[in-house]
């Protein structure tokens, strides 16, 4: 039997050789860890048994999920029979093999392309335990050889076309040299035939750069400008005008270079000193390499004096207008006043007369004629309130001898006793004084002509109306909250079919020198605005 000292030397050594061991493993493992490819072992039947955390990286698992893991759990379908062929094989033949191209399926679903190095592992005796090797992610590498392979015969393509397209531009421009000749010749009789082109037109043409430096013009620039060749080689296109329209050419010419087309009217001067009334029109052009301005100018006298006259015309037109309008307030007056004080009062004074008759009858004797006479009282009743309606239609007689205001009572009074199913917001914000008396009766007339729109076609139940004085202005507005109407439809349509009421509104506003607008669109009612500028 060994001794006390001989035993504690012995378990030394062992213990010293379990710290050699250690050592050796942990050098083992950081060699391992520090490779960046993975290092992988697996037993005979394909389960990890040992590996690097690149490893790990690769497959997308922790390292507790993959010991022990077969290599079919993260083998495509297509790869598995393979890689088991190639373990077979190595197995058979013990030679390693050292690249292999193998597609795995990482933990989070993502196909990765893996290059294997395999070889046979040994136990001490010799016999094969398994299989270890490396393991290199060349899924980008495999990606980056595709995709050069795809440039690689883009490019072979791209090479071809373009020794195509070189042939086919060899034999063009085999081609062109033939024809350039036919074309030199023809720029000759084309250059005429331009010449020829431009001097015909009707208008002043022109053509000059950014600076307004003149390059090409045609023979009515010279005739209309009165300057020759040689004046109009050193003059600059803002020569031929002055003050207003001077910087109002100078301004659509800027506007030309910038946005490429502007037109303009502005009096030309020529060389005599005659200002005539001309429409400029200009274009931007590029042409090798530099911009210009090309452009037309045409003589428009006779247009202003066809405007001028057209104008003097719609102004006879107004006055005619106010007085057409005036004349017919002044008949409605006469013929409602004539109502009143002749047909009126002759009915008033026959009812009168008859009911003394009839009274005096009774007294004297009784008679069936009398119950004749007695029935007729009622009809010369109606007969005198319609005569009295007819007049207040025609004119009412509030206006001329109570105001505006209170013809507009009146009328909303009677209009609310007709159209019980609609109600009248009144708002007044003004006295009798501050509307003119020339005025009252085209407030009057718009009111009425509005009321009674709302009242046919909008189906309104309610209709607000402000009759106001604010910052000098007098406002008339009309509102309704009925079904409205398709304003631009009915402007359009034959004046036939749509009626008067409209256009006699804006009429009546404009040639009393107010404003009138309308704001309308089905559903959504309808309002009616009109202003005059106070006294």
């Amino acid at each position: 039997m060994m001794d006390e000292r001989t035993c504690e030397q012995l378990n030394q050594k062992v213990r010293d050789l379990e710290e050699a061991l250690r050592e050796s493993e942990e050098k083992y493992r950081v060699i391992i860890e520090g490779i960046e490819d993975g290092y992988y072992e697996v037993d005979l039947a394909g389960n990890l048994t040992f590996f690097s955390d690149s490893i790990c990286n690769i497959w997308g698992y922790a390292h507790e999920e993959l010991m022990g893991m077969n290599y079919r759990k993260f083998t495509v379908e297509k790869d598995a029979e393979a890689v088991y062929r190639t373990f077979n094989g190595v197995y058979t033949t013990g030679r390693p093999t050292k690249a292999y191209a193998w597609e795995i399926i990482r933990k989070d679903g993502e196909a990765r392309e893996v290059e294997l190095s395999v070889s046979l592992t040994r136990d001490p005796e010799g016999k094969p335990v398994g299989f270890r090797g490396i393991a290199r992610d060349v899924t980008e590498r495999k990606r980056a050889e595709d995709e050069l392979r795809r440039h690689r015969h883009h490019l072979e393509e791209m090479v071809t076309d373009r020794t195509a397209e070189l042939q086919k531009t060899n034999e063009q421009l085999k081609r062109e040299i033939a024809e350039r000749k036919q074309v030199e010749e023809s720029l000759l009789a084309e250059k005429h035939f331009s010449e020829s082109v431009i001097n015909s037109l009707p208008g002043a043409f022109y053509v000059f750069d950014e600076n307004g430096r003149f390059l090409k013009w045609n023979k009515n620039f010279e005739e209309v400008t009165g300057y020759g060749a040689g004046d109009l080689s050193t003059m600059s296109s803002l020569d031929f005008f002055e003050g207003e329209d001077r910087q109002r050419v100078a301004g659509r010419i800027r506007e030309v270079f910038v946005r490429g087309s502007a037109f303009v009217e502005a009096h030309m001067r020529s060389k005599d000193g005659k200002k005539t009334p001309f429409v400029f029109s200009g274009v931007r052009i590029r042409l090798d390499g530099n911009t210009y301005l090309v452009g037309m100018g045409m003589d428009i006298t006779q247009r202003k004096r066809a405007e001028e006259a057209l104008r003097e015309s719609e102004k006879e037109l107004r006055i005619l207008s106010t007085q057409l309008l005036t004349a017919q307030e002044n008949e409605r007056r006469r013929v409602a006043q004539e109502l009143h004080d002749g047909i009126g009062q002759a009915l008033t004074a026959i009812k009168f007369s008859m009911e003394n008759t009839l009274a005096n009858m009774q007294k004297t004797a009784s008679s069936p004629n009398i119950e004749l006479l007695k029935s007729l009282i009622p009809v010369i009743q109606r007969a005198i309130d319609e005569g009295r309606r007819i007049s207040m239609d025609l004119r009412p007689s509030t206006l001329d001898d109570l105001g505006i205001l209170a013809t507009i009572a009146w009328f909303c009074r009677e209009f609310q006793r007709i159209y019980s199913g609609i109600s009248i917001e009144r708002e007044i914000r003004l006295e009798e004084g501050d509307v003119p008396e020339a005025l009252k009766t085209v407030i009057y007339r718009v009111l009425q002509e509005a009321l009674n729109n709302a009242a046919k076609h909008s189906r309104a139940s309610r209709v607000r109306l402000y009759l106001g004085m604010e910052k000098d202005t007098i406002d008339l507005v009309i509102e309704d909250n009925g079904t409205g109407f398709d304003l631009e439809s009915v402007m359009t349509s034959d004046s036939r079919t749509r009626g008067f009421g409209l256009a006699s509104m804006r009429e009546r506003t404009e040639l009393s020198g107010g404003s009138f607008s309308i704001e309308t669109g089905a559903p959504e009612g309808t309002v009616i605005r009109a202003a005059w500028p106070g006294v």
